[in-house]
């Protein structure tokens, strides 16, 4: 059944999660249009403002094939109504007079967007200076050494999937497996994907970091095709296209050094670890 509100305004339940992620992307690349940005109210997704009613118009576009306009559906705090809606389907939605993003009147605004969009899939972000010293290498094809040391594994370019659609598609086979014990563990991880912000940086690790311990930075870098709690998301993100990199830098006391790249990492994001770490 339709969600409908008084007064006869639905907003089709048919609209999933992924036509809204679906419009999001598209809002990304267009725009909004000046008569169509919010005034109260904003959908909040990886850190950007969104007009919650232009999203589901957009999304409607997506699930039936045809775009809602501005009157067929409320907005507001109401059962029925756009907020509530993409409550339920996971979204977080803030009372804010920003206006949602940037309007499709202004290109120069839209290049600069897009520019700092690629300068995060090349792997620069704010945290970049925690890396120097780091040899990258694609993580397909990384060949680090049988030191010890510290190592991340960093985003270098994207994929049109998003995050909430991979998890829902891994969800997807891991039913079908049809054995519970294994589909908890895996999606447990798996899930940790939606912490997946701007920073290009998802994961944070050391090798050889425990008193006697005989681990390598090679070591560590082999256990992502058996045993890494890290290795089901860094899997799914390769599968959808994702590229990633391995980064390391060998050093005698892995353990400080790990220590301190999370102290810093933490302190540039809102006392946050990285995606990929348990938390």
């Amino acid at each position: 059944m339709p969600s409908v509100h008084k007064g006869g305004h639905i907003i089709p339940s048919i609209i999933a999660r992924d036509h809204i992620l679906k419009a999001i992307r598209e809002i990304d690349e267009l725009g909004v249009p000046d008569r169509r940005k919010s005034t109260n109210y904003c959908l909040i997704h990886e850190q950007r403002h969104y007009p919650p009613k232009y999203v589901i118009s957009i999304a409607a576009r997506y699930a039936i094939g045809t775009e809602l306009g501005h009157h067929d559906f409320y907005g507001g705090k109401g059962s029925g109504c756009a907020n509530q809606f993409l409550r339920n389907r996971g979204f977080q939605i803030a009372e804010c007079q920003c206006g949602g993003l940037i309007s499709i009147e202004m290109p120069e605004a839209a290049s600069e967007l897009e520019g700092f969009r690629e300068e995060l899939s090349r792997g620069s972000c704010c945290c970049s200076d925690l890396l120097v010293g780091f040899t990258f290498e694609d993580i397909v094809e990384a060949e680090p050494p049988s030191e010890k040391g510290v190592y991340v594994v960093r985003i270098r370019k994207r994929s049109e999937r998003l995050p909430e659609a991979m998890i829902s598609e891994a969800k997807q086979l891991m039913a079908r497996v049809g054995w519970k014990m294994l589909e908890k563990k895996v999606m447990s991880r798996i899930k940790r994907l939606r912490g997946i912000s701007q920073c290009p940086v998802i994961y944070i690790g050391g090798a050889g970091t425990q008193p006697g311990s005989r681990n390598t930075l090679k070591g560590r870098y082999s256990e992502f095709s058996g045993r890494h709690t890290a290795m089901y998301p860094v899997w799914i993100l390769l599968y959808f296209g994702w590229e990633l990199e391995f980064g390391w830098k060998a050093t005698n006391d892995p353990a400080n050094e790990e220590a301190e790249l999370k102290r810093k990492y933490r302190k540039i994001h809102q006392e946050r670890l990285p995606a990929l770490v348990e938390q």
